[in-house]
């Protein structure tokens, strides 16, 4: 055989050689494979026979050692993702039907309405009868050394009277309600300024007498103009019209006589009232103030000593209700007794009351009064506790009773 022929012949098998020589370098040590009972193996094979091709697939499971020729991960290669966890138990499954949706809550139910006062319990309540119109006619008494008692410390008269109080009437509105109209007209009309001329001349009267006849003129001055005195005039009107309308007031009037109930039982005759207005108003207290006038004179029993009281001032009354109760503190500041005595005339003055020459004991008051009152259906009963001057250790008793209309 010639030299071509043989070339011929081993070309092919050194390409066989070249190409099984990269599977022989990637399996390393040559290990003996199985045979497969379905793969023959050809005659005169040796270890350098390459591997079956990759359509075995390799067993479940196992994972190939990694290869010289695979190339090492890059950083651009994410790593590998965690494994999501399996739902939990509060998770439903899909194929789990919706839990229907929570029953809402109960409805609370409605409070229990208070029980409807009776007409007994409504007349009864103190705090509505400050808040209601009403009238309450009664007589009162009044002994020691109370609002008139004697400053001489010889003894003290017994005052007994009728009272009459109003809340939220139509009196005290009337008289404050003019007082203040006649008070506003006052003072529109007024004029800014006044000047008195005063001229003279002589003249002959009738018998031939020469005379002077002096003539005093009196010129007031005024420059507001007349719409503007009318503007002065309506709102005072119209402030007349509000007080008169205004029902959180009050009026207290005292008739003092010695003819009590046809008896002789009383010591003093005169009059005091007090026109109240409500200040402050809440669930615990009620602040009343207003103003006020009086004019009363007691005799001493056994003596020659008058007590003669004089007052005008400001009232105050600090009422606290409880139920068909209310306590009060009241004060009434007396302006002719704010000087305490030290004002007082050193003369003594004499009067002749019935027939009987008595000595004067001019007394100026600022009583302090404490009462407890009860307001039951349609009576109003009070008893209280009163001093004009403590520091000297008088105090006398109160007490009232009187019907509710």
């Amino acid at each position: 055989m010639s030299s071509f022929r043989q070339h011929l012949l081993w070309f092919p098998a050194a390409w066989l050689v070249v190409l099984a020589a990269p599977g022989v370098a990637a399996q390393g040590t040559p290990t003996s494979p199985t045979p497969s009972p379905n793969t023959p193996t050809p005659s005169g094979a040796s270890g350098a026979q390459p591997p079956p091709t990759g359509s075995t697939p390799p067993p479940t499971g196992s994972t190939p050692p990694p290869t010289e020729s695979t190339p090492p991960p890059t950083e651009s290669t994410p790593p590998p993702t965690e494994p999501t966890p399996p739902p939990t138990e509060s998770t439903p499954s899909p194929t789990e039907p919706t839990p229907p949706p929570p029953p809402p809550a109960p409805i609370a139910p409605k409070p229990t309405p208070a029980p409807e006062l009776t007409k007994f319990q409504v007349q009864s309540h103190a705090y509505s009868g400050f808040r209601w119109p009403g009238y309450t006619v009664g007589a009162s008494i009044r002994g020691g050394g109370g609002m008139f008692g004697s400053s001489l410390g010889q003894g003290n008269p017994l005052v007994t009277g009728y009272r009459f109080v109003e809340r939220g009437g139509f009196i005290s509105g009337f008289v404050v309600g003019g007082i203040f109209y006649l008070l506003g007209a006052t003072a529109a009309s007024m004029p800014d300024s006044t000047s008195v001329s005063t001229s003279s001349y002589l003249r002959t009267n009738n018998r031939g007498e020469t005379e002077r006849v002096t003539t005093t003129t009196y010129t007031a001055t005024s420059s507001r103009s007349a719409a503007e005195r009318e503007a002065a005039l309506e709102a005072a009107g119209e402030g007349a019209k509000g007080l008169i309308a205004y029902r959180q007031q009050s009026f207290e009037l005292d008739v003092f006589t010695r003819k009590w109930f046809g008896s002789d039982l009383g010591d003093a005759r005169g009059y005091r009232m007090n026109f109240l207005f409500t200040v402050y108003t809440g669930k615990r207290f009620i602040l009343e103030g207003g103003f006020g006038f009086g004019d009363v004179s007691a005799i001493v029993p056994g003596k020659d000593i008058l007590v003669e009281e004089k007052y005008v001032g400001i009232p105050v009354r600090f009422i606290v209700p409880w139920g068909p109760f209310y306590a009060q503190a009241a004060v009434d500041l007396n302006f002719r007794g704010l000087d305490f005595g030290l004002l007082a005339d050193d003369e003594i003055e004499t009067r002749e009351v019935d027939g009987r020459r008595m000595r004067v004991d001019p007394v100026r008051p600022i009583p302090l009064t404490i009462s407890v009152n009860a307001m039951l259906w349609r009576l109003h009963l009070s008893v209280g506790v009163e001093t004009a001057r403590p520091w000297t250790g008088q105090f006398g008793y109160v007490a009232t009773a009187g019907a509710r209309f």
